[in-house]
């Protein structure tokens, strides 16, 4: 009886069976990463449209709640000192978050919207406060509640908001306290809509020219009435 013998693999077979499985291995992988980048692609998008209709949603209730009375103002900067910590739009509303349940809510609000720029990069993240305002109805004055902040959104480049007379002309600043006393009382000087942009870079550089997003909010006419403040 002849004994059997085992033929093992060459060197050849080796290196052929080295390479297809290195190739499937990239393509693999190859597949793996280009999936994973779509899934984060998404997830930062859905992050961002997040941010940017909580951000819109607060602008919209803050500017629609408007007060016109005697305390109210609206006071929109163009060009703020970013580094004084100067609001680029500050309000009187009645668009108050009640962050204490057992209180009873404040009638008024000064809000402020801020732009504080990230130490990492070019960016900027919005910022709005919110100062209730107790109006005593007795003219003797007002009592303000402690002032509250929380971020809306983030990696912004740029918020741009333009403010629209009665007659349609646009404008960037908008303040409610210049002009003649007469003039003060009068409800014309505040502005009918306001066309707010939100500007998000396109790369981490902080590039101005990127993705944008814009809302325009219609300012009621007349204003509400409280103790202490001009009845309508």
């Amino acid at each position: 009886m002849m004994a059997r013998t085992t033929r093992g693999f060459t060197l050849l077979e080796v290196l052929i069976a080295m390479s297809i499985f290195a190739i499937s291995a990239s393509i693999v992988y190859g597949l793996y990463a280009s999936m994973m980048s779509v899934v984060q692609n998404v997830e930062d998008r859905t992050r961002l449209n997040d941010q940017v209709r909580t951000a819109f949603v607060r602008l919209n209730k803050d500017l629609s709640g408007l007060y016109r009375g005697e305390q109210g103002f609206l006071n929109g900067r163009d060009s703020a000192d970013l580094a004084n910590d100067e609001p680029i739009l500050e309000l009187v509303s009645s668009a108050h978050l009640s962050f204490d349940s057992a209180s009873d809510p404040a009638p008024l609000s000064v809000i402020r919207y801020y732009l504080l720029p990230e130490e990492l990069d070019d960016t900027y993240t919005l910022l709005r406060s919110d100062t209730p305002e107790f109006f005593q109805p007795d003219d003797e004055g007002s009592v303000t509640q402690q002032e509250r902040t929380f971020r809306l959104c983030k990696g912004l480049a740029e918020v741009r908001i333009h403010y629209l007379d009665r007659n349609g002309v646009e404008r960037s600043e908008w303040d409610t306290r210049e002009g003649s006393e007469d003039e003060q009382k009068e409800d014309s000087r505040f502005p009918s809509s306001a066309r707010i942009e939100l500007v998000f870079p396109t790369d981490r550089n902080g590039e101005v020219e990127g993705t944008v997003f814009s809302t325009a909010v219609l300012l009621r006419p007349g204003h509400l009435s409280f103790g202490g403040g001009s009845g309508g």
